[in-house]
């Protein structure tokens, strides 16, 4: 019975000792390459990391859109413009082909529109260069988007009527 209670006494010993050790504190960083001294800076190139493409789109992209028309509708967005919300801009694919091209600026978060807007990601002419680096960096032919700034997107597909 004595040998059973030191048993349980030292197991209790034992997982206290082990608990304290495992929840030490880390350090704090001891030199500049282990910390950032703006945190804002930090963040933001996190975020500028994001930058990734996909050629997806409405599933008779292929066949309507004409590319030169969504270089047209890119165009559109105003390069001394700071874009602080969802845009569309649009371009008729003229010819023989229907609908329209239509080129999209929006984030799915409401908190990267205002990031981007500060660090002049979301300008007009920022917008015109990541829309074309769909067709140049993406490797896209004809619809496709560029995914930046966290949850922020340029995005060129087809739509069948202005507006829509």
């Amino acid at each position: 019975m004595k040998l059973f209670a030191f048993t349980q006494a030292f197991l209790l010993f034992c997982i206290i000792l082990i608990q304290d050790t495992l929840s030490l504190p880390t350090s704090l960083p001891n030199n500049a390459k282990d910390t950032s001294l703006n945190l804002a800076l930090e963040t933001r190139s996190q975020l500028e990391r994001r930058d990734s493409w996909d050629c997806k789109g409405s599933g008779v992209c292929g066949i309507h859109i004409n590319p030169e028309s969504c270089l047209q509708a890119l165009a559109k967005f105003n390069p001394a413009v700071t874009y602080r919300g969802q845009v569309r801009q649009f371009q008729d694919n003229g010819g023989a082909r229907l609908g329209s091209c239509f080129v999209e600026y929006a984030c799915a978060k409401k908190k990267d529109y205002i990031s981007a807007a500060e660090y002049g990601v979301s300008t007009g002419q920022s917008i015109r260069e990541r829309g074309k680096s769909i067709y140049s960096l993406g490797g896209c032919k004809k619809c496709g988007t560029v995914w930046f700034w966290g949850s922020c997107r340029v995005t060129f597909n087809y739509c069948y009527h202005k507006g829509c």
